[in-house]
């Protein structure tokens, strides 16, 4: 029986993983993010919800909590209802990762597990994320008071990464938009919200 990716092939490439509808995977992705995608679409649709979402990553060595991924799918989905990843979507998320673990491995200088204030803000200023020491400190006092801890620990790290790149982008859209004052105020409360929903 054909795989899941073969029956895909004469579908479009979207490079940027917009697409409304499946895509194949971009040229070149690793053969280990195809296989755990697959693993996981078990139907074949060319999407995975945020259960096979969570289970795809773990297979590629990512376990994070049931919140963060919440998160990739408000980030990461671009399906009208946020609930579906397709595979350039899933490389988009995997890339990402990939690169946020090397900044928190990189700013984690003491090896503890947990990065503190400078180090949080070097790092996401590192990602392209100018973020102020008061949005910075706001962080840090959030995840201490959750985890009880003196520093960010990995999970939350990515739950700030992933949380500044989406009201990044959509403050950047909207300042591409030559939309009315209430259309882009509404765009950038309902990204806000997505966030403290999830």
């Amino acid at each position: 029986m054909a795989s899941c990716q073969n029956q895909r092939d004469g579908e479009k490439y979207d490079p940027f993983g917009f697409a409304a509808q499946p895509c194949t995977f971009p040229p070149g992705t690793d053969q280990k993010v195809i296989k755990a995608f697959d693993a996981v679409d078990k139907d074949c649709s060319g999407t995975i919800d945020e259960c096979e979402l969570r289970t795809a990553l773990t297979k590629c060595n990512h376990t994070f909590t049931d919140r963060t991924v919440r998160f990739f799918m408000c980030t990461f989905s671009k399906d009208a209802t946020r609930s579906r990843i397709g595979p350039g979507e899933f490389v988009v998320l995997f890339n990402s990762l990939k690169r946020w673990r090397d900044v928190f491995c990189k700013a984690d200088k003491d090896r503890d597990g947990v990065i503190h204030g400078n180090e949080l803000r070097t790092a996401l200023n590192s990602l392209g994320f100018p973020v102020s020491p008061q949005a910075v400190n706001l962080m840090i006092a959030t995840y201490i008071r959750e985890k009880r801890s003196n520093g960010v620990p990995y999970d939350k790290f990515i739950q700030c990464c992933v949380i500044v790149k989406g009201l990044t982008e959509t403050f950047k859209e909207q300042e591409r938009s030559p939309g009315s004052a209430t259309f882009t105020y509404e765009l950038f409360m309902q990204a806000a919200l997505m966030f403290t929903a999830a």
